[in-house]
């Protein structure tokens, strides 16, 4: 009986050892799992909210046409150059060669002029490290105007660099003066106009703008005096350009503002109505750098339609002149704060300061989140002032009125973004 009692006793304790083993176990897992941690690094960071949207250019434009029927057009302007009303922007002649020699002429008459331009101006101007200076930045304007595809700027830039350096060749010695040089062009000029380079027409510009070569036919298709009045329908009926005939020689680009014109969707409509900033658009072909502009209409027929926005802007430049139908970047909104990640987000209770900084006795629950401070998790409260898909932007500097606590995430902040059982005052082993 004895025996019995003792196997039954022995069972027990076995079985009551093997449960103690196993909870053991599980709670070591559980404590193991709890201080496994996935945490990133506060960092500063600027975002920029923007739309993408396909965007039609609508501008103040006059087609110039050669009425001559007969003959070769040269361009006495630059694709892109800015033009005065009456301005020559193109001349007829009777063949090739007479374009070529007055080609030849003009591009003579510019060095002459740099050259005797240099001769008066020596006697003002001593220090080489002050040209030295300006050609430097030369170089520079001469490098941005190809970056951008400008060809009035790079035309200028080029002259410019070319003066500079004739200039720092008087300063050193190296040239007494340009008159040998100013001789042999003249020449050279004189054969060329003996040897024919009169036109037959003169083709100028009828009103001061700029002046682009290209004509797509769709200079007349929406009407510049009630482009504010554009639909979502309007856009959708896909308006054909008119025929280009072949005596169009280009356009005069005028007017003092011209047109954005993109189609949106509702959410995009309400983002942009809710802007905080004037918005800025981004044209992927001509440059890098946001153009600002103003939103002059929102057409939208009901909250939940598609819309159009028609953005006004005042400034031009040669790329910015020659577009039509571009796809662009709608910058909305520039936020800058702290980036982290959602999942870093939890609510917890902080405890409540009067407008003195003192503790009221009273607790809130606040957004947050939980930051690593050696081995111990603190809870920091947040603003966030804007949220992503997967992402969010919380404020450096939020005012004393926004938070509850006087205590907000600051750079460098280890922050968890991952873990069990997270809360204030936790030790992590």
């Amino acid at each position: 009986m004895k025996k019995e009692i003792l196997k039954r006793i022995g069972i027990v304790a076995v079985i009551f050892a093997i449960v103690i083993y196993v909870v053991v176990i599980a709670v070591n897992a559980n404590l193991n799992n709890s201080n496994e941690l996935t945490t990133e690094i506060a960092v500063k960071y600027k975002y920029n909210e923007s739309i993408a949207a396909d965007a039609l250019i609508v501008r103040e434009e006059t087609v110039i046409y050669n009425n001559i029927s007969s003959g070769v057009e040269y361009y006495i302007v630059e694709d892109g150059d800015k033009v005065a009303v009456g301005t020559s922007v193109a001349k007829v002649f009777s063949d090739e060669t007479d374009a070529l020699f007055y080609n030849k002429v003009q591009e003579i008459d510019k060095k002459i002029e740099i050259l005797e331009s240099l001769n008066k101006s020596y006697d003002n101007v001593s220090n080489d490290g002050a040209v030295d200076a300006q050609i430097y930045l030369n170089i520079k304007d001469l490098l941005k105007a190809v970056n951008n595809n400008d060809y009035s700027d790079r035309e200028n830039s080029s002259q410019s660099l070319v003066y500079s350096i004739n200039q720092r060749q008087r300063i050193v010695g190296t040239v007494s003066d340009f008159n040998t040089q100013i001789q042999t062009l003249k020449q050279e000029k004189a054969k060329y106009s003996d040897a024919g380079s009169s036109y037959v027409h003169d083709i100028k510009a009828p009103n001061a703008g700029y002046f682009v070569a290209n004509v797509d036919g769709y200079e007349n298709v929406y009407d510049y005096d009630t482009v504010t009045e554009l639909t979502v329908d309007d856009l959708n009926r896909a308006y054909m350009p008119e025929n280009v005939t072949n005596n169009a020689v280009g356009k005069i680009v005028s007017g003092l503002d011209w047109y954005i014109v993109c189609k949106l969707t509702s959410d995009e409509a309400l983002s942009l109505s809710h802007s905080e900033s004037y918005p800025k658009i981004v044209f992927s072909s001509a440059s890098d750098e946001p153009v600002p502009v103003e939103l002059v209409a929102l057409n939208q027929s009901s909250k939940q339609s598609d819309a159009v926005a028609i953005f006004k802007c005042n400034y031009m430049n040669n790329s910015l002149s020659h577009m039509r139908n571009e796809t662009v970047q709608i910058l909305i909104n520039d936020f800058e704060g702290v980036r982290l990640s959602k999942s870093a987000l939890h609510d917890d209770y902080v405890e409540i300061l009067d407008e003195e900084g003192e503790p009221t006795g009273e607790t809130a629950r606040v957004q947050g989140v939980y930051i690593l401070h050696g081995s111990e998790l603190l809870f920091r409260e947040v603003s966030v002032i804007f949220a992503g898909k997967d992402f969010v932007i919380v404020d450096i500097n939020p005012e004393s009125a926004i938070l509850k606590s006087d205590r907000t995430i600051i750079i460098n902040d280890e922050v968890v973004i991952e873990g069990e059982n997270l809360y204030d005052g936790k030790i992590i082993k």
